[in-house]
């Protein structure tokens, strides 16, 4: 009998983020079975800025997150939330909608005494649930830093999409293979670098990932495309774009260290994530509201991605230089 090499992975990864002072609580919303898992700070962090971190539709939390939430684990309060339906996560409510999604994330932090104000980061389906959860709760949450999302999945730019990505019919078809093949594109579209996974990996992630909940995710999918396009919210943002690689980031103009950013002016100039990553260091403040709007990446089918340190779609390894010109905002 061949062991399970996601099974031991995710066994190990728990052990790795109780090392780093993470454990997981899940947390009863309501009275009708929805419960949320969390993995949470093992001990209080009441003095330390909160980040939730919100994952997208291939796998569960801690497994999306595992490189942020041990690079943050020390100096930032990190919550890692498991999506309904996802990992541990359940309901037995009818619904299915983002807005739902947020409301669960939402009731969860304020369980577990979270009072301070939310930075949320999100990927891919985790960065819509974000959005809604600024929308829904303004009051508490400061700053949305997504990467490969949208505010809102319409039906205008999920037609054009899918047939750029292979002719797909739905984001079902993608997002919920039924065959190792299916899963093996989907890791291509979602990671930056094509990996020649094995079959029985990519049977195992179809059995541990995919499969589980099938019906209910399908239905979330369906929550998420709108048939009719709505207004897009309107967020304080600060666009910038990759320009070249280089090895003197930071070499001219102001730096964005980590603290509040005061004021953005003509031609600062900024780090990814990687390298701050390999220097352990911190991409700003991540309480600050910085959209980085990127063009293009290999293997995208979008029209431009939101680089943030949450970023997974950027290769390890790899420097990026970034400048903002015309920009005379506050950062708040």
């Amino acid at each position: 009998m061949r062991i399970s090499i996601i099974v031991m992975f995710r066994a190990l990864l728990r052990m790795v983020m109780k090392m780093v002072g993470m454990r997981p609580q899940k947390v009863e919303i309501d009275q009708q079975g929805t419960v949320i898992n969390f993995w949470v700070p093992s001990k209080p962090q009441n003095k330390k800025l909160a980040v939730v971190f919100l994952h997208g539709f291939a796998a569960d939390g801690i497994l999306t997150w595992q490189f942020q939430v041990m690079a943050l684990a020390r100096k930032y309060a990190v919550y890692v939330p498991d999506l309904v339906f996802f990992g541990e996560s359940t309901t037995e409510r009818p619904e299915r909608s983002p807005e739902f999604q947020a409301e669960c994330v939402a009731e969860g932090l304020k369980k577990l005494g979270v009072v301070e104000k939310w930075r949320v980061v999100g990927f891919s389906y985790g960065g819509i649930v974000g959005f809604k959860m600024a929308e829904m709760y303004s009051d508490m949450v400061v700053s949305v830093v997504v990467s490969g999302s949208t505010t809102e999945l319409m039906e205008s730019f999920s037609r054009p999409t899918l047939q750029k990505l292979g002719g797909f019919s739905s984001w079902s078809q993608l997002l919920l293979p039924r065959t190792a093949d299916g899963v093996r594109v989907l890791l291509d579209v979602g990671i930056y670098k094509r990996i020649p996974y094995p079959i029985f990996f990519l049977r195992e992630f179809l059995e541990e990932f995919i499969c589980v909940n099938r019906r209910k995710k399908d239905e979330l999918l369906a929550a998420v495309v709108k048939n009719i396009d709505s207004a897009i919210p309107k967020y304080p943002q600060v666009r910038a774009w990759v320009t070249e690689n280089t090895s003197d980031m930071g070499s001219k103009g102001q730096d964005i260290r980590l603290g509040r950013c005061q004021k953005l002016e003509n031609g600062i100039r900024g780090e990814s994530r990687t390298a701050c990553d390999r220097e352990r260091r911190s991409l700003g403040d991540v309480g600050a509201s910085f959209c980085f709007q990127l063009p293009p990446l290999p293997h995208s089918p979008f029209p431009s991605s939101l680089l943030s340190l949450s970023s997974s779609a950027i290769p390890a390894g790899r420097e990026f230089k970034f400048q903002a010109k015309g920009l005379k905002q506050q950062c708040v």
